[in-house]
């Protein structure tokens, strides 16, 4: 990969802790979907905001799974189907939330989901020990 392949998938900060491996893997998916990057995915894809929306009708969770704030972003458990998303490719964060997923030594396009299990793990300990010492 040249450095300003590198660069262009970088864009988005949360994905620079991705593998050389899953970076270019990412980089020949959103090629191969005719976007320049993540964000321009993001942003500008039909497919992405009809996922989007099938989400929010679905029975699925509609708030953070970790901390229950209704205002959340769906995290990419898989690049995998990018552009073809099923719904349990993805799961409600609040920005705090992914913000700490991405933030992990490495995020793993496989099993993000257990980094999010982590966070789930830590923030129920936490709520209990407050509980307890009130």
């Amino acid at each position: 990969m040249t450095t300003n392949e590198q660069n262009t998938t970088e864009q988005d900060s949360h994905l620079v802790r991705l593998s050389n491996r899953q970076r270019m893997f990412l980089r020949d998916r959103l090629k191969a979907l005719g976007f320049k990057n993540y964000r321009h995915y993001l942003l500008s894809s039909p497919a992405w905001q009809e996922t989007k929306e099938r989400y929010q009708a679905s029975g699925r969770p509609q708030k953070c799974v970790v901390c229950h704030d209704p205002h959340y972003e769906l995290h990419h458990r898989t690049y995998k189907r990018l552009g073809q998303e099923r719904l349990d490719d993805l799961i409600p964060l609040c920005r705090e939330h992914h913000d700490q997923v991405h933030r992990q030594e490495v995020v793993s396009l496989w099993d993000g989901h257990k980094a999010v299990r982590r966070l789930i793990r830590r923030s129920t300990a936490e709520a209990a020990q407050v509980s307890a010492g009130r």
